[in-house]
């Protein structure tokens, strides 16, 4: 199918393309290389030491930031299909919905839902995962996605 730039915003393109599978696969190579590293960055090392016997969990957790990546930066550079990209990023939302859950989990157990005691750790991770699942809602709603054949008519799909 031709690129048709009408389709699928450029922003979508290189949020979803290009930027979201960079960050997947730093967080891949973190649970597989420095585990420590992303634990920390939801857990500070001053309240909890990685135990090293549930390195499997970030091993499958690395593989699953490297599925997520490669689903994006080559099944959706390969189509324009609106309902292929409404399809994955609906499935991703669910993840990022499980990621935010999964924080604030964390902090209430931690005693650290106060926004005032969070580290630039928390900032960074709870500000990108909402703007990367505010960006994903947005495609699954529609907003900017035209179906192909719609002659610039503005229908979404």
């Amino acid at each position: 199918m031709a690129h048709s730039p009408r389709t699928i915003p450029t922003f979508y393109r290189v949020f979803f393309i290009y930027l979201d599978p960079v960050m997947s696969l730093w967080a891949a190579y973190a649970c597989f290389a420095d585990p420590d590293l992303l634990l920390d960055s939801y857990v500070p090392k001053t309240i909890s030491v990685r135990n090293p016997l549930h390195d499997a969990l970030f091993h499958q957790l690395g593989g699953a930031f490297f599925y997520i990546a490669m689903s994006q930066a080559v099944l959706l550079s390969y189509t324009n299909d609106v309902n292929i990209w409404k399809i994955v990023h609906g499935g991703l939302l669910g993840w990022d919905l499980a990621i935010l859950y999964g924080i604030w989990n964390g902090l209430s157990v931690q005693g650290r839902l106060d926004p005032g005691v969070w580290r630039m750790e928390d900032w960074i991770t709870v500000g990108s995962t909402l703007v990367i699942g505010l960006a994903r809602a947005a495609v699954v709603a529609g907003i900017g996605l035209r179906k192909i054949g719609d002659n610039g008519k503005g229908k979404t799909g």
